[in-house]
Parts: C-alpha cells; sequence; structure tokens
C-alpha cells in the first residue's frame, strides 16, 4: 500500500506523545513507497518536519494516479520512503522479500529476523504488507522481535472486506487478542472506512473453476473495506506470544 497522508498525521501524534524520539531506528516490514496522497499533504509534511526541527525536502514528484478496485494506488515508480525516514533525522531499515530496494532480505513465512536486528527499533511499520502473508505467526513474531522494548508498531493494514486482496482480512478482534496476549499497550485500535473494492472478475473466473458457484461477478455490487489503523506498544523483552482466541481466565488455567 505504501505510505499515505494517514501515515504522516498518525507520525505527527506520536511524535507530540512522546513515542518517536530523535534519531529513533525505523524498521518497514516490506520496503514502501510514497502515494500521491502522501506527497501533496504539504501542510501536514511542514508540521511533522518541523516538530523534529527539519525542514521539508523535496521528496519526489507525484505520480500518474492509478485507481484498482476504488483505491488510489502509487505508480511502479512512486519515491521509495527511505529519503523521507532519513531526513528527518531517523535510521532506516526494511525487511523485504529477496532483499526488493537494496533491504534486508527475509521471507516473512519462514525467517526469522537476524541477530543483528533483533530488539532494535524504535519504530515498527507494516503499511499494507502482512495481508499477503501466509504464515500469519512468523510475520507477527517478526515484528514482535524487530521491537525494543518500548518500541511502538504501527499497523496499517486492509480489514473486513476486499476480497481479493493480500490472503488475508484482518478484524478488530485479530490485533486486540495480538495486544492483551503479548502485553502490549493499545495506543490507538481502531477501523476506518477508506473505499469500495468490487470483486476481480480475474478471481471470480478462478474460484468458479474450483466449484465456488456462489461468487457472483457483478462489479456493480462492491464489497465494503476498511483500513485499520493499530498502535501496539511493546513493553518488555519477553518472547512472542502467539495469539489464543479464548476467554483471558481459560489462559490461566
Amino acid at each position: 500500500m505504501g505510505l499515505a497522508y494517514e501515515t504522516i498525521l498518525h507520525l505527527i501524534n506520536l511524535r507530540r506523545s512522546g513515542r518517536l524520539p530523535d534519531r529513533a531506528r525505523v524498521v518497514e516490514i516490506g520496503a514502501q513507497q510514497l502515494s500521491n496522497s502522501f506527497l501533496r499533504a504539504d501542510a501536514a509534511l511542514t508540521e511533522l518536519y518541523g516538530l523534529f526541527g527539519r525542514k521539508p525536502v523535496d521528496l519526489g514528484g507525484r505520480q500518474e494516479a492509478v485507481t484498482i478496485d476504488g483505491v488510489e494506488r502509487q505508480a511502479e515508480s512512486a519515491p521509495a520512503s527511505q529519503p523521507f525516514w532519513e531526513s528527518l533525522g531517523l535510521s532506516y531499515d526494511a525487511v523485504e522479500y529477496g532483499g526488493h530496494r537494496g533491504v534486508t532480505s527475509l521471507d516473512l513465512n519462514q525467517d526469522s529476523v537476524p541477530y543483528r536486528l533483533r530488539s532494535s527499533f524504535d519504530l515498527i511499520v507494516n503499511a499494507g504488507t502482512t495481508e499477503h502473508v501466509v504464515n500469519q505467526d512468523n510475520a507477527f513474531r517478526v515484528i514482535h522481535d524487530l521491537a525494543k522494548a518500548g518500541g511502538v508498531m504501527m499497523h496499517e493494514v486492509p480489514a473486513g472486506g476486499m476480497l481479493t486482496h493480500g490472503v488475508v482480512s484482518y478484524n478488530a478482534q485479530f490485533f486486540w487478542l495480538l495486544c492483551r496476549d503479548n502485553n502490549y499497550e493499545v495506543i490507538d485500535l481502531t477501523v476506518s472506512h477508506a473505499g469500495d473494492a468490487p470483486i476481480s472478475n480475474d478471481v471470480v473466473r478462478a474460484m468458479r473453476n474450483t466449484r465456488a458457484r456462489s461468487i457472483r461477478s457483478k462489479r456493480a455490487s462492491p464489497c465494503r473495506f476498511f483500513l485499520s489503523p493499530r498502535f501496539c506498544q511493546k513493553n518488555s523483552r519477553k518472547a512472542f506470544v502467539t495469539p489464543l482466541d479464548v476467554p483471558p481466565e481459560a489462559l490461566r488455567r
């Protein structure tokens, strides 16, 4: 998905609350790009740079808008996010399958965090990556292991709906259990409406080939989806706990 206008607002709030210090170490889950909504947010960017005592820099030009399933997506040529983070005086890294864009190579389905990166980062940014990973347990274990004690984990991911994007659609319960079972502090746990996403006709045809006959291909009937800004703060160096969807009293047995 990339960094968007809303990402800037979240960073402003984190900075104002003291959770994003000077010279913080930032790691992205999947090397991101800057969307058009990010690049045209001049006022918000000026405010954010001011909070860091920095002057805004040229982050690159806006790209021709590409709209897919009702959502504006950044083009392949959109500017990378690394210069943005570094222009705030922050240290940058990312983990990416195959080391795309020259960052740390890591397969979220099966790899562990390299020792040199464990418990190292003040901010972990999951801006629309983990929904593409089948092994959710390992993906969120990686995020946990990257965060230092006191580090903030920021998730901007698709929630209920969006049936033909990625392999996972999140809900509030998932993140609530993730925070409960790992003793994360919940900074923000909200769901916001983002747009309409019709079911892809290509996916409909594939489903019908597997005898999923109930799927309809009427593109005029959109499937609602939401984006979920969620912030959790890691409070200890304890190992990651796989969330379990049972009442809290059951965990104490």
